[in-house]
């Protein structure tokens, strides 16, 4: 919050976004990740485009983030944030029943259920520290 404070949220989001691209640059500069790397890479060509997607999504999403910040206290804006997995939780019930082979994780009643009460209990945290 103090970095937006006293630049815009761009400059903010710009150089945090930078650092973390240098950051990720110089992990296959290591030998033992650069062969893991190696090995694995063609493995994951097959989901490329989704990673990219992913990618850009993220990318968006870390920008809006930043944005919401600079506008608001930084605790209202954990505060809506914490509401994130209930939304997760609804797209993948609701997917689910159109599209049952997309998810490979059991979702039943219970299952559900056990989420909701713990994702209740992220927002109760989040509650007592706002």
């Amino acid at each position: 919050k103090y970095v937006i404070i006293e630049t815009d949220w761009i400059t903010g989001f710009t150089y945090g976004t930078l650092f973390s691209l240098v950051f990720v640059m110089l992990v296959p500069l290591i030998p033992k990740y650069r062969r893991i790397i190696g090995t694995e890479f063609s493995s994951y060509r097959q989901g490329c485009k989704l990673l990219i997607a992913s990618e850009f999504l993220t990318f968006g999403a870390n920008a809006i983030y930043i944005y919401a910040m600079s506008l608001t206290a930084v605790s209202l804006v954990n505060a809506i944030d914490s509401f994130q997995p209930f939304f997760v939780l609804l797209y993948a019930f609701v997917v689910a029943k159109y599209i049952p082979e997309f998810f490979k994780e059991n979702i039943t009643p219970a299952n559900i259920l056990k989420k909701f009460l713990f994702f209740g209990c992220m927002v109760l945290g989040v509650l007592l520290v706002v």
